[in-house]
């Protein structure tokens, strides 16, 4: 009885306080909460009723139209894919074509017909479509692992030199993205192939130059490695000096962050000797020159006029 006493004077005490400073809304909310807390009071649980044979019937129905309207969507959209690629258009062919290679919605598959399809766009020139095709040609299947699509051995004969030349022949056309969600850049592809040696031999200067051309042509952007300060994320191994070298490079008109790159630059110099960044800049200028003699045989795919 005691504590229901104490109980009850602090809650008169906290009701004075809260009135004299408008606050009888609280003391509403207090009260109620006061005197439900003293009774065991409990929510009903409320079960829900069983549909009847017409609201089924009704949801069945809908249900049945949204697959038709997705059917004909599927179908307007095949059909249209058709006739723009017997019309010889590389773009459709490249899209239909990939669509062959997958096994959802209207599109029924056929790899055979896909891998025709998309080869002949990237016969055509069709930049997506070389850039595509060249990477199931090295692989057997896109760059970017699509869970749509599983090519078997034997689907296709795969050929390294061809796959990386049609690679190339995208990268003076375009910079990205190609068919499918995930955009990808052609240089930046290169630079990593020349640097693994998986299916061309390695070679540091021709990766060092589509590296280059992936940042001065598509202003592309490279994080930082969390391995090793300072280091850019895929090229741990560079020296300082190239290093900054690559900081001075991002620093240009195209990169979306050249503030960032140039304060990056800056603070990195500050770590280094003198001669560490005579030798950077000797670097940068020799990758700048490279990549404009580079453009004779890869034109800048900004000044690229055909079909993107």
């Amino acid at each position: 009885m005691d504590s229901n006493l104490n109980r009850n004077s602090r809650i008169a005490m906290l009701m004075v306080a809260l009135s004299l400073i408008g606050g009888t809304g609280c003391v509403h909310y207090l009260m109620a909460s006061s005197s439900s807390g003293s009774r065991n009071n409990t929510n009903p649980v409320s079960v829900p009723r069983e549909l009847t044979a017409q609201e089924k019937e009704e949801i069945a129905k809908k249900a049945e139209l949204a697959r038709e309207e997705s059917r004909r969507k599927y179908e307007l959209e095949y059909n249209n894919l058709a006739m723009a690629a017997n019309a010889n258009d590389p773009a459709a062919k490249t899209k239909l074509g990939i669509e062959y290679l997958k096994n959802i919605g209207y599109f029924p598959k056929d790899v055979k017909k896909g891998i025709a399809l998309i080869k002949s766009a990237a016969d055509d020139g069709y930049p997506h479509a070389e850039y595509y095709y060249g990477w199931l040609l090295l692989q057997g299947e896109p760059k970017i692992t699509d869970r749509q699509i599983k090519l078997e051995q034997g689907d296709m004969e795969l050929s390294y030199s061809e796959g990386v030349r049609l690679i190339e022949a995208s990268a003076k056309k375009i910079c990205g993205p190609y068919h499918g969600a995930v955009e990808n850049i052609p240089a930046e592809d290169l630079t990593d192939i020349y640097q693994q040696g998986k299916y061309v031999p390695e070679s540091e200067k021709k990766s060092d130059l589509w590296f280059a051309r992936f940042i001065m042509h598509c202003g592309g952007k490279s994080g930082f490695s969390s391995k090793k300060k300072w280091r850019l994320y895929g090229h741990e191994d560079f020296s300082d000096a190239k290093t900054l070298a690559f900081l001075y490079l991002l620093d240009n008109s195209r990169s979306p962050f050249p503030k960032y790159y140039r304060e990056r630059a800056s603070a990195f110099a500050a770590t280094l000797n003198s001669e560490q960044i005579k030798e950077a800049k000797a670097i940068a200028q020799e990758l700048r020159l490279a990549v404009r003699q580079s453009e004779q045989e890869y034109p800048d795919p900004a000044n690229y006029k055909g079909k993107k």
